[in-house]
């Protein structure tokens, strides 16, 4: 019940679809023909969603607001998805704050955020999500991927029971371009 994510398949090391710079995964094909990648929105924290009894946020990483004048909106959403993520699998606010500053390359301007700005950004957080409050810095990123791997175990079964090919990297799914629809409503 710790983790328990699908690992060693090949196409999982082989450049994520946006975040590598050489992303050989949009590449692969099943059985000669192209595929799509598919994959949940705020898994993590929408699972949290569900668990408190509310329905699932689209974009649960925009405010609506400005928190910090130093970055703009789309800096915002970033510093803000990174950090909810990160305070996910923290132990507390302080150990997040560091490693979200750790993953930053050098140069980088959220490396320089002090812990008075995440400390705003994470009231802010609470305020628009009050339900994630007692888990944010709460250790819950093993649990979380242990049920993210039990909904991606359901869509194996069901793909495979429809005779449909498909391959797995953590919470996303990989299938031919034509299976897209019937994959989106086993991920539904």
């Amino acid at each position: 019940e710790c983790y328990g994510r699908f690992t060693g398949g090949f196409w999982q090391r082989v450049g994520d679809k946006d975040t590598d710079e050489t992303p050989y995964r949009r590449h692969i094909r099943i059985n000669n023909e192209p595929t799509v990648e598919l994959d949940y929105s705020s898994l993590h924290p929408n699972i949290l969603t569900v668990e408190a009894g509310l329905d699932p946020i689209d974009d649960i990483y925009t405010l609506g607001y400005q928190v910090d004048d130093q970055f703009d909106q789309t800096q915002q959403r970033l510093i803000l998805k990174g950090l909810m993520l990160t305070l996910l699998n923290a132990t507390s606010h302080k150990a997040a704050y560091g490693a979200f500053k750790f993953d930053q390359k050098a140069g980088h301007p959220f490396k320089a955020l002090t812990i008075k700005q995440f400390d705003k950004y994470v009231e802010a957080i609470i305020n628009k999500h009050p339900h994630l409050e007692n888990t944010l810095g709460a250790a819950q990123g093993v649990r979380l991927m242990y049920l993210d791997s039990q909904i991606i175990e359901q869509i194996i079964v069901l793909a495979t029971t429809n005779n449909i090919p498909i391959l797995t990297v953590h919470d996303s799914v990989i299938c031919k371009e034509r299976d897209e629809p019937n994959i989106r409503k086993f991920m539904k």
